[in-house]
């Protein structure tokens, strides 16, 4: 069923089947992977991850249920982002959803330094320079080729009345 997706062209029926498809299999098969590794016993110096969730949990400042109630939502929310990132490069492009992408993680990492007082460390800040580097060095390289091409067509449209005669 997943190949007739890509028999015909994509609409947004296909794109939303194929993204819950995926979402699915992950729902069900990364907690397979977690009692898995619970079944495991792992070595004296590592933690399993259930534990390691449910001890997060009881430390969570603002209670067991709103910790899990955040991981749910986070989980939507990524969900939600996976399937409008899926939505731009079906109505757009790829490129444009690479810049998109491009644009969201400094603004991501500014945010989670003012709202939730993160430290920031180094890795963040090269992060966020080669990051704004990219989306700058991509904006100028389109200014240039917009430049160049309307260059290419003033001439031609000199040349043309030339060339007709």
């Amino acid at each position: 069923m997943p190949l007739r997706c890509f028999d015909s062209p994509a609409n947004e029926n296909s794109v939303v089947q194929l993204s819950l498809r995926e979402a699915s299999v992950v729902f069900f098969v990364g907690p397979i992977g977690i009692a898995s590794s619970e079944r495991n016993q792992p070595p004296a110096n590592e933690i399993s991850e259930i534990r390691v969730i449910s001890k997060e949990a009881k430390e969570y400042g603002l209670g067991e249920t709103k910790y899990y109630m955040v991981i749910v939502s986070f989980a939507v929310v990524m969900q939600c982002f996976f399937l409008g990132r899926v939505g731009v490069v079906l109505y757009s492009s790829a490129l444009l959803t690479g810049i998109v992408v491009d644009v969201l993680l400094p603004v991501t990492v500014v945010l989670a330094v003012i709202f939730f007082h993160e430290p920031f460390t180094s890795d963040k800040a090269v992060a966020l320079v080669l990051s704004i580097w990219g989306f700058t060095s991509y904006v100028y390289g389109e200014i240039k080729d917009t430049r160049k091409r309307k260059k290419c067509a003033v001439m031609v449209e000199a040349i043309h009345p030339a060339l007709e005669n």
